[in-house]
This record gives structure tokens, sequence and C-alpha cells, in this order.
């Protein structure tokens, strides 16, 4: 039983992390073709160049406001959030019981 457990607790964590980065490609596809004068502002960074990961991981945390033209954006931004909260804590649930219960 507790096996079975443990596989349900990482298979929800691995359906999180690929609905989350779905999101994620989703959301700043968006950015850049919907809303393109924020994309410029921001100095169109691309999302396959890891140094310009930057502006896109200040959004998803909240920490640059969005412009008005996006507000629409929230909900989703909300549902990134979501999923990454839910993602890493059933990693956390996962590696604890396994630390745990290792030998």
């Amino acid at each position: 039983m507790t096996e079975q457990w443990l596989l349900v607790a990482f298979a929800i964590a691995f359906a999180a992390t690929f609905w989350y980065l779905g999101e994620c490609m989703v959301f700043f596809h968006r950015l850049e073709t919907k809303h393109r004068t924020q994309w410029e502002a921001m100095g169109r960074p691309s999302i396959w160049d890891a140094r310009s990961f930057g502006p896109y991981l200040k959004i998803l945390l909240g920490l640059t406001p969005l412009g008005p033209d996006m507000a629409g954006c929230t909900r989703q931004l909300r549902r990134i959030r979501a999923l990454l909260a839910v993602g890493l804590s059933a990693y956390l649930v996962v590696s604890l019981y396994q630390a745990t219960h290792a030998g």
C-alpha cells in the first residue's frame, strides 16, 4: 500500500511538472505575439535562451508588474504558480519518504 501511495505522489508531481512547462510555453508565446510592446520593453527575451529567462522568471514569480493590457493573463499566472507549488510539494514528499525509508 505504501509503495502505491508513493507512485501516486510521483505521478502527480510528474504530471504537474509537464502541465507547468506547457502553461509557461503558452504564456511566453502569448506574451511574444499578442503583447509585443511589453515583450520589447523587456528586451525581447527568447524562450530558448537561458540567459534571457530572468525577465520571464520575474513575471512568473510576481516581481515584475504586468501592464494594463495583460490584465487578462493573471488567471494563467496563478495557475502556473499553483502548478509549480503542487509539483515541488509532491517531489518533496517523494524525496522525504525515500530519504527516511532508505535501506
